[in-house]
């Protein structure tokens, strides 16, 4: 078996994320260096790999407690307690995570969100909300300037994207420079276009929102 030590400089975790930043190292790796050392011929990467198999990865092993890890090979109560303070780590700031996303409501929490950054603008933008099953906003961002907004939206960069980011939900947003809210033909074509690809890759469009001076239009408020 391998041992860390045998290993590349540059092929072990420690040194490696000293070189490259943790960014740089694989789940296996970060797992490894939590782990510290291996088991009997086991390195530690070895090691590491063998728990994150036997869960089936890293957010299935945040399902795990230091009891079950104690049934893998090499895993001794000092190992499984250090490995089980991580996991609630992580999940407690994912909870924290959570509470601290803002929750979008309705068409005029989008407006009051977005109102003074899109109002003044003196070209077309489109932007897109990213949202959890929640409604909790995972991102929000700029995706397209310029143009006509049906030349202008790439619908497919939209949704690889959303699914980037892990998003369930989008809300589409565009500004109009003229402060007239009401809907272009190009702009009914492509809220049918970003829908019907919604349907395929089952992430909901909830609603495409376009914000004018002082007031906005919604496409969901008129069901369309």
């Amino acid at each position: 078996m391998t041992k860390i030590a045998d290993l590349d400089t540059l092929s072990r975790p420690r040194e490696k994320a000293f070189m490259y930043g943790f960014e740089s190292l694989s789940d296996s790796e970060l797992l490894a260096i939590i782990i510290r050392c291996g088991f009997k011929g086991i390195s530690a990467i070895e090691m590491a790999n063998n728990i994150l198999n036997q869960y089936g990865g890293l957010r299935e092993l945040l399902k795990s407690d230091m009891y079950t890890l104690m049934n893998i090979k090499g895993i001794k109560r000092a190992k499984a307690l250090t490995i089980s303070a991580v996991v609630e780590l992580m999940k407690r700031v994912s909870k924290q995570s959570d509470r601290n996303l803002m929750k979008i409501k309705s068409a005029s929490d989008v407006y009051s969100l977005v109102k003074d950054e899109l109002e003044n603008i003196n070209q077309e933008v489109f932007m897109v909300l990213f949202l959890n099953i929640k409604l909790n906003i995972l991102r929000k961002e700029i995706l397209f300037i310029g143009g006509e907004v049906q030349s202008l939206v790439d619908v497919n960069l939209l949704f690889k994207k959303a699914i980037t980011y892990g998003a369930k939900k989008i809300i589409c947003i565009h500004n109009h420079p003229s402060g007239d809210v009401t809907p272009s033909d190009e702009d009914i074509k492509i809220t049918s276009r970003i829908k019907a690809t919604s349907h395929l890759v089952k992430i909901q469009m909830l609603d495409h929102i376009i914000v004018g001076k002082e007031t906005y239009y919604s496409f969901s408020e008129k069901n369309l």
